[in-house]
């Protein structure tokens, strides 16, 4: 009999266990002006280890969210960055649509050169030079294509 008794609390407490999963939200972010759905944006919770990226159709499900006021944090590359404070458990439980901003300010870039009185040959890095009537030749072609200058 004891056994028994045994057997029905641990299978009962496995099954509390795993039931605790804790709160779940669903979200989708969009383009502010566009109204698209951005892939690859990534959803934070604050002061938490929790985040995940969007899919390739804007939507994103965080899990394991904690009871509580929380802050979702929600950002792209490219975009202004987005903060939603929400409270555990959520009452509604449908998806909540973010819009992020469009930021079109690329952050500083450095580009610096050097000249030495050393041969091409001589330095011990690949090292790729390119004369001006190369670089006009190739200013007509797509400027992604980069590795085309290079060739």
């Amino acid at each position: 009999m004891y056994k028994a008794i045994l057997f029905i609390a641990v299978i009962l407490s496995a099954q509390a266990v795993f039931a605790q999963t804790g709160n779940t939200v669903r979200i989708i972010v969009q383009n502010k002006d566009t109204k698209e759905n951005i892939a690859e944006a990534t959803v934070s919770v604050k002061d938490t280890e929790i985040s995940i990226a969007t899919d390739a159709i804007g939507k994103a499900e965080v899990s394991n969210i904690p009871d509580g006021e929380r802050i979702i944090e929600v950002f792209s590359p490219g975009f202004d960055s987005a903060e939603l404070k929400l409270t555990f458990p959520l009452t509604d439980t449908s998806e909540l649509t973010v819009f992020l901003e469009l930021n079109n300010e690329v952050g500083e870039v450095t580009v610096t050169s050097t000249r030495t009185g050393r041969e091409i040959d001589a330095e011990p890095s690949r090292v790729e030079a390119i004369d001006e009537e190369e670089i006009d030749e190739k200013i007509s072609m797509r400027p992604a294509n980069v590795s085309m200058v290079l060739h």
